[in-house]
């Protein structure tokens, strides 16, 4: 099964991040998902991470993106461990005009 998630100023209800700011973190139980890929894109630098979780309430597993390529795309891949996961994204000391976020967990992990 595949689970897809996405952030876009262009959707509504999206804002452009202000300095400093966040987005509310995509939570996803990933079920038995392996993988979490996708893309991200601003005009301003930021820190993407994507947390997972075996109880729901510990983020004990943590992987960050650093986004410094204004205006091209980062893509990023990282393998589940946990059944569940979140992604943030902070943005760094200026407003953006806009940020894209896209991800889609997808594959199966063994049970052997």
């Amino acid at each position: 099964m595949s689970h897809f998630s996405s952030y876009s100023t262009g959707d509504e209800g999206s804002a452009a991040l202000g300095a400093n700011a966040s987005i509310p973190p995509m939570q996803i139980t990933g079920g038995v998902d392996a993988v979490v890929a996708g893309y991200v894109i601003s005009d301003q630098a930021g820190v993407l991470v994507i947390s997972q979780t075996f109880d729901g309430t510990n983020w004990d597993i943590s992987q960050s993106f650093t986004y410094s390529a204004l205006g091209i795309g980062l893509t990023f891949n990282v393998d589940i461990i946990a059944p569940s996961f979140q992604i943030s994204y902070t943005n760094g000391g200026e407003a953006q005009s806009y940020m894209r976020l896209f991800a889609r967990s997808f594959g199966n992990r063994s049970s052997g």
